[in-house]
């Protein structure tokens, strides 16, 4: 959520800003569905405690499967009675305790309740993270299996997609041309900049290496190139 964007911003750059300044994918997916559901709603949730307090905050109801087994055998879907009631929204956002019974609920879910929203936070594929620059699958491994068990597509609210960039617009009244966007993938981050008007720049402490970057030659659709290239965040304070 935002508030955990706004302290990792704090502790990282030593930025003064306000929770107010930060628009997380957690965030955006809320305002989405306050947009899609002003009256509020129901909402099956599968991510972290930051996502459930966005679409709290915003006036929903959530219902999040936890502290079960993570097997489900085909004898107890047969005869398991899941969630009778009316959802009005099914959010998928990372959840690094994601199992088989989570995708059957979610999926059944959204089969008893055909006019729900299908909404992802995001969908990245991967992140990298330590030393030694270990993989640890994002957001769109989950949102592709959801995809196919219930045979349906999620609107995404992340980067790159331009629900975000419509949110930005209209909450901050930036102009897109002025803005520099700043990030580390290129089908993410320089995607969402470029295709929304804005100047990109790629830092190399991320998941983008060099070899990555030089291997897509003169960029495509799905991994274009930046605007501009620096070696970490902090080099603009230089």
């Amino acid at each position: 959520g935002r508030h955990q964007l706004r302290d990792k911003l704090v502790k990282l750059l030593k930025l003064n800003i306000g929770v107010e300044q930060c628009v997380s994918s957690a965030y955006a997916t809320a305002e989405y569905l306050k947009q899609e559901l002003p009256n509020g709603g129901h909402v099956h949730m599968i991510g972290t405690d930051g996502l459930l307090k966005e679409i709290e905050d915003h006036g929903f109801s959530v219902f999040r499967l936890e502290d079960a087994p993570s097997q489900m055998t085909h004898k107890e879907v047969q005869s398991f009675e899941f969630p009778q009631e009316q959802f009005d929204a099914v959010v998928v956002g990372h959840d690094t305790d994601f199992n088989f019974r989570k995708m059957t609920t979610a999926t059944n879910i959204l089969a008893n309740n055909p006019d729900a929203l299908f909404v992802a936070t995001d969908v990245d594929s991967h992140d990298v993270i330590g030393d030694n620059n270990n993989h640890i699958p994002g957001n769109g491994p989950l949102v592709k299996c959801l995809e196919s068990s219930c045979q349906r597509e999620a609107t995404c609210c992340g980067k790159p997609c331009k629900t975000l960039a419509e949110l930005i617009q209209k909450e901050y009244g930036l102009e897109m041309t002025r803005c520099l966007f700043v990030g580390d993938r290129l089908n993410s981050d320089i995607r969402f900049a470029n295709e929304n008007g804005m100047k990109s720049l790629l830092v190399m402490t991320g998941v983008t290496s060099a070899e990555t970057l030089i291997s897509f030659k003169e960029g495509t659709k799905e991994n274009p190139l930046p605007h501009y290239i620096a070696p970490y965040i902090g080099f603009l304070t230089l």
